[in-house]
């Protein structure tokens, strides 16, 4: 596990200020070990709790990851988590779809909440996971930017996706797609609803 370095990187101005602007640790997994070390919170104990400090609801546990002989188990308190909520998808962007639009499910512009969370997110230790998003052949250049504690949610995406060490990502890397996870805001948005948002840029697929 490494330092993130990303200055030879095409990144916009925002996803910049979030990996360059701060004082916190931004970690690079180099190795599949690397990842279930994150997951794991960095120790060696058999069970690792996955929470956050939620304003006005105090310390929610969104997880607890066991040790397993293949790597983890994670297992969801929240009995409605344990599965994909199948209407978790809305669009933020005026391209066409015919999914349900966030400011039609929401009522509200998702910009405040997309400056917010992106806010969240720079004043977190990160990890920072490059891949290949439809595996190396055909995919093209994604990135993941999660709080380091969501370790079994990088490891998870490696395990499905594959992700590129740091050696191999090439200079002039161009994320085409990056998914922000950022777990509080279901709390203090959502009402505990999952929810994905898509927000298509003009170079960029954000999720």
């Amino acid at each position: 596990m490494i330092e993130l370095n990303c200055k030879n990187w095409l990144l916009t101005t925002e996803v910049k200020e979030i990996l360059e602007n701060s004082k916190l640790e931004r970690v690079q997994p180099e190795t599949r070990e690397d990842l279930i070390d994150l997951a794991f919170g960095r120790s060696n104990e058999p069970v690792f709790q996955v929470g956050y400090d939620i304003p006005g609801l105090g310390h929610i546990n969104e997880a607890s990851v066991t040790r397993c002989k293949n790597g983890a188990s994670v297992n969801y308190p929240d009995i409605y988590m344990r599965r994909r909520d199948p209407d978790c998808m809305v669009v933020a962007d005026k391209g066409e779809t015919d999914k349900i639009r966030y400011h039609d499910r929401f009522g509200d512009n998702f910009d405040e909440l997309r400056n917010r969370s992106l806010s969240w997110l720079q004043n977190q230790p990160l990890i920072v996971l490059p891949f290949m998003a439809g595996g190396s052949d055909l995919g093209y250049p994604a990135l993941l930017i999660a709080p380091v504690n969501a370790g079994f949610f990088a490891a998870g995406l490696a395990d499905l996706q594959g992700f590129i060490k740091p050696e191999q990502v090439p200079d002039g890397f161009c994320p085409k797609a990056i998914i922000y996870l950022a777990p509080p805001f279901r709390h203090t948005h959502f009402d505990g609803k999952q929810i994905v948002v898509h927000n298509r840029l003009d170079q960029m697929h954000e999720l």
